[in-house]
């Protein structure tokens, strides 16, 4: 049996942890939290948007190795309305904040925080 690439393992992993997160803030009363995807019509994504109610509240980008933001990500958190971003990369012992609304971090760090 072939074994997946690093990346989309990751993604998964990621994606598992961060429906945690949101099913979490949901049950704590944080209000109705959902994970969705963005991509627009050139084909360019960000990983992971976390809604509260209808709502953008965080932009998530996954990379197994990365340690740069991608610019359409950058752009699309102005456009929403400069809601946070975060690369969340496999790397550990990242914490790094790259301007008031964006960091890269570890995903060691961030889902140890998460209840």
């Amino acid at each position: 049996m072939p074994r997946e690439a690093p990346g989309p393992r990751f993604e998964n992993m990621a994606a598992v942890g961060l429906t945690r997160l949101c099913n979490a803030l949901s049950e704590n009363g944080l209000g109705p939290c959902a994970l969705h995807f963005v991509r627009d019509l050139s084909r360019r994504e960000v990983n992971f948007v976390i809604t509260s109610g209808d709502k953008p509240v965080l932009l998530i980008e996954t990379k197994t190795d990365a340690e740069k933001i991608p610019p359409f990500a950058q752009n699309l958190a102005r456009k929403l309305g400069d809601i946070p971003l975060i690369l969340l990369t496999h790397k550990s012992g990242i914490l790094k904040k790259i301007s008031s609304t964006a960091s890269i971090i570890s995903a060691g760090h961030f889902f140890s925080c998460v209840p």
